[in-house]
């Protein structure tokens, strides 16, 4: 039986969002999901299973009951994109679970209400084993829209010993952007964000412009290297913001070295 695809793209713009978010940068969200549409249309998507919620119909339970949805048709094999390009906020850990080293959640900013990266890891964890999943987020604050934290916190030494912490944090940087700790998704996960925890992601009216430098790559279907030269790639190319990239340890050489969306 051949893999299928499924994918449900997200957009909310700032003027239109209730409450209103004051975020220029999202103006052009209604065309990120249009151009995410036409990408992963020419990867072979069909459009019947494309789901499109651009500002109003982007709400908090749409994008969450949308993610259940998908986990429930996916299968081993499967491959399910999810999109956002929204304002992304940070708010103190709304949970005494001590998993934001920061002590900050990070959200995207739904239609009617912030939705917390508690609640996206939740759905994700849904997802069965095997399944290929590629989380897109073209938002500020879009480092960890995951819940997981960075390698130092869970690799600190067990008396907290600030040598250990300095070590790591002297590490080579594609330490810190392909492995994090606390996964825990049966999922193979992939995770891009347009910025880093605490910056901003530049859009304009035609879109983002980390979707836009995506477009540009993949419109055609004829980008042929992995997941982790496009990230190199699309970092080249973004001249005002750092990208993030994360890689869980359960994905695949194989899928991570397809060209991305590859069904």
């Amino acid at each position: 039986m051949s893999s299928q695809a499924f994918a449900l793209l997200a957009g909310v713009k700032w003027r239109q969002s209730n409450p209103s978010h004051i975020d220029p940068a999202t103006a052009g969200s209604g065309e990120d999901i249009r151009m995410m549409k036409t990408v992963l249309e020419a990867k072979g998507f069909t459009s019947a299973n494309i789901a499109l919620l651009d500002t109003e119909a982007a709400t908090a339970t749409a994008i969450l009951s949308g993610l259940s949805e998908m986990a429930s048709q996916a299968n081993p094999g499967d491959l399910v994109v999810f999109f956002n390009s929204s304002h992304g906020g940070q708010v103190t850990d709304i949970l005494p679970d001590k998993d934001e080293e920061d002590g900050l959640d990070e959200t995207i900013c739904a239609y009617d209400r912030d939705v917390v990266d508690d609640e996206i890891f939740l759905r994700l964890r849904e997802f069965r084993r095997g399944v290929r999943l590629v989380f897109v987020n073209d938002a500020c604050n879009s480092g960890t829209t995951l819940r997981v934290m960075e390698p130092v916190a869970a690799m600190r030494a067990p008396d907290g010993a600030e040598l250990f912490r300095l070590k790591m944090l002297a590490m080579p940087r594609p330490f810190f952007e392909r492995e994090v700790r606390s996964w825990d998704l049966p999922a193979e996960l992939i995770y891009f964000g347009g910025a880093s925890d605490g910056t901003t992601s530049a859009g304009f009216p035609q879109g983002g412009a980390f979707t836009l430098a995506l477009h540009a790559l993949l419109y055609n279907g004829a980008y042929g290297s992995g997941y982790e030269q496009f990230y190199q790639d699309m970092r080249a190319s973004l001249q005002y913001q750092v990208p993030t990239i994360r890689i869980a340890p359960n994905v695949s050489a194989a899928f991570r070295d397809q060209s991305p969306f590859t069904i």
